[in-house]
């Protein structure tokens, strides 16, 4: 096969390479042995030797490259999420201010302790009747929060879909709001994604029986 630059390039098997890569072996132990054996190296042998020193710390400087590459894309990673948070906590503290009826957290890498601060500053929101938390990582411990935004905000359709809140987070907002279902508004709400079972399905239908 024919490239550009006038290069002869040979496609060689899977077997052939495992063949050259045990040639290799065995002439790397003959270097070593006579090296060994005479006390001193020769040309050929000094040559092997730097070549294989140059591999090595090629090597060498790509694994410290890669390593470098993924700190940065790890902190970068970092650095957006924690920016998607304190927007959305900023973005929940001017809803409340403004008075906003719909507030979209979709999809901002929230978790626990920040849906306790969204909590703390929309309960004030006389007018919020839609909330939708999708596609955020709040898990059980938000459980407590969320249903204090339901009783203390008209909120009328709920996306919870997609954040980790399992059975005992549902079981645990079911259970609050059913001790206060006279002050519940909702006509819709999305638990898909949150690995719901028989165990708080009948937490649920609890609730929607007993919803007005």
């Amino acid at each position: 096969r024919i490239e550009a630059g006038s290069q002869f390039r040979t496609r060689t098997s899977r077997s052939g390479r495992r063949r050259m890569s045990r040639a290799q072996s065995d002439f790397h132990k003959r270097i070593t042995k006579g090296i060994k054996e005479r006390g001193r190296k020769s040309e050929g042998e000094e040559y092997y030797a730097h070549w294989i020193a140059h591999r090595r710390s090629q090597f060498r400087w790509r694994w410290l490259l890669m390593l470098s590459r993924e700190q940065i894309v790890r902190d970068m990673r970092q650095e957006f999420m924690f920016s998607c948070r304190r927007n959305a906590v900023k973005f929940a503290r001017e809803a409340s201010i403004d008075i906003a009826e719909e507030l979209v957290l979709k999809n901002q890498f929230l978790t626990s302790q920040e849906m306790l601060e969204i909590a703390r500053s929309i309960t004030s929101n006389d007018f919020l009747s839609v909330l939708d938390l999708s596609k955020n990582n709040l898990g059980p411990q938000s459980a407590k929060s969320i249903a204090e935004v339901i009783i203390a905000c008209p909120i009328v359709k709920l996306d919870l879909s997609w954040t980790y809140l399992c059975d005992s987070g549902v079981r645990a907002i079911c259970k609050v709001l059913c001790r206060e279902v006279e002050l519940v508004n909702l006509e819709s709400i999305n638990l898909a994604g949150n690995w719901v079972t028989d165990e708080s399905a009948h937490d649920i239908l609890k609730l929607v029986n007993n919803l007005p």
